[in-house]
């Protein structure tokens, strides 16, 4: 009985043996087997791709050379040139087996050029109207008249014209201005007239004037210009015979005008202060002689007339000339 046991016993050990041997190899069949098929799955996987890259490059080959063929080959589409009279439309290049041609979309209204009519549409000369030339002023020359050039007469010929005017009156001229003009612009040859020596005041013996163009004479009472018809414009006869007596120098005179204060000459500073100018020839102020001051200074490089005075020769009266009225202002003590 213990025998049978032990039988069994041993029995049942190779039993369990068996079973765990049998076990443990189909624990590594079955390892070998997944490893086999995820081999198998990658070499799946890497086909798929490998081929999935073939189709890929040869598509795009395909389409480049269907592209190339479309543009350039024989494949490509005549240019729309317009046909002569019913000339068959061109047919299409042959197009070789395994390429791929997209089929030739029909060519839209848009895609057809204008045919060019048989007779050719030329404007008429009379729709495009040519203007019609102006001889230009240039072209056709005029008539030019050259002005006589205006001889102005010398100071010469004027100091004689007035020479013959007023010489056998008693009356001297001296040139003051060669180049006077009036408010036209006209020139002129100015002159002073003098009696004796005497200057004559204006409103009787005004200045002289002989225009340059022509030689006339005028007058200017040192407003305006008027036409020389008499001189003097009244009798100076006896004015000019009625000689004041002279009892001082001319530096006596000067020593007179210095006594007069500024403010009674209109003046900014004292006579002594400016350059004095002094005329030898007597000035006839109301029939009397009198000394003729000009009183200068330098500004802004310029010489700067700032007034005329008088003194009589007798040293009892000082005149100013009133430079807008061109007269004889008394100066009172």
């Amino acid at each position: 009985m213990a025998d049978n046991r032990s039988s069994q016993s041993e029995m049942n050990s190779n039993n369990s043996r068996k079973t765990g041997s049998q076990g443990s190899n189909r624990s590594y069949i079955s390892r070998a087997a997944a490893r086999k098929r995820e081999r198998m799955n990658r070499i799946k996987i890497i086909g798929f791709s490998a081929l999935a890259i073939i189709l890929t490059v040869v598509i795009i080959v395909v389409a480049v050379q269907a592209s190339k063929n479309n543009n350039e080959g024989p494949g490509k589409e005549p240019t729309h040139t317009p046909a002569p009279e019913n000339t068959a439309a061109p047919t299409e290049s042959p197009v070789t087996e395994n390429t791929p041609v997209p089929p030739t979309p029909s060519p839209l209204p848009t895609d057809v050029p204008t045919p060019v009519p048989t007779k050719p549409v030329t404007p008429t000369p009379t729709r495009i109207p040519t203007p019609t030339q102006k001889p230009k002023a240039t072209n056709t020359p005029k008539p030019t008249t050259t002005p006589t050039p205006v001889v102005e007469i010398t100071e010469a010929d004027a100091t004689s014209r007035l020479n013959a005017e007023v010489g056998e009156k008693g009356f001297t001229i001296s040139l003051v201005d060669n180049n006077f003009k009036d408010q036209d612009g006209t020139t002129y040859y100015r002159y002073e007239a003098y009696v004796g020596g005497i200057r004559l005041p204006m409103e009787t013996a005004p200045d002289l004037l002989v225009r340059k163009k022509d030689g006339k004479l005028y007058v200017y009472d040192g407003i305006s210009v008027a036409t020389f018809t008499s001189y003097p414009l009244d009798n100076t006869s006896s004015a000019a015979e009625q000689k004041t007596e002279i009892t001082i120098s001319d530096n006596e005179a000067y020593k007179i005008l210095c006594s007069y204060s500024k403010e009674k000459l209109g003046l900014a500073k004292n006579v002594s202060e400016y350059e004095a100018e002094f005329d030898e020839s007597h000035t006839l102020i109301n029939n009397v002689e009198c000394y003729r001051f000009i009183l200068t200074e330098e500004y802004g490089g310029k010489t700067r007339n700032r007034g005329e005075f008088y003194i009589t020769v007798d040293g009892e009266m000082c005149y100013k000339l009133n430079e807008d009225t061109y007269q004889f202002d008394l100066i009172a003590k």
